[in-house]
């Protein structure tokens, strides 16, 4: 079983990969144009943020207790936890090839449905309040981002 400071520092080196990642996406948009924010520009300091915080949280989970490389502990995670993360990471690539064939609405609601299937219980009664909350979380992201936002997402 991962204890939490060892999933913190793993979570974390993650996060400052992907907020790199964003960070660099952000700069391909353009950071400014005309002198206003650019496409880039709110994506440049969100993944900014998150790179910060990440390694904030790793440095301060690795160095509590007096750390060291050795109390990582990887060779302690079971083979199904590792299942589940490289499950729910392909679902999500996944996500990203069926938001343009389907749409980023319907995507989305098949994507909540399928991360519950991986990490919740087996059982009916989880499947029928899965649904219902894919449902009406499916519907305030459309309203949300249609509506309010004006971004088309089918």
């Amino acid at each position: 079983m991962l204890q939490v400071r060892q999933l913190d520092i793993y979570v974390s080196i993650i996060l400052v990969i992907f907020g790199g990642w964003i960070v660099f996406q952000g700069i391909g948009y353009g950071f400014a144009e005309n002198g206003v924010p650019g496409g880039g520009f709110f994506p440049f300091w969100v993944g900014l943020g998150l790179v910060v915080c990440a390694a904030v949280n790793a440095y301060r989970a690795f160095h509590r207790d007096g750390a060291t490389l050795a109390d990582l502990g990887l060779t302690d995670i079971p083979y199904g936890e590792i299942g589940k993360v490289l499950g729910a990471s392909a679902l999500m690539a996944g996500f990203i090839v069926l938001a343009f064939a389907i749409g980023m609405t319907p995507a989305i609601f098949v994507l909540m449905l399928a991360i519950g299937a991986v990490f919740g219980p087996r059982n009916i009664r989880f499947y029928v309040v899965l649904t219902a909350i894919a449902l009406v979380m499916t519907a305030i992201l459309y309203f949300t981002f249609a509506n309010l936002l004006g971004v088309p997402l089918i």
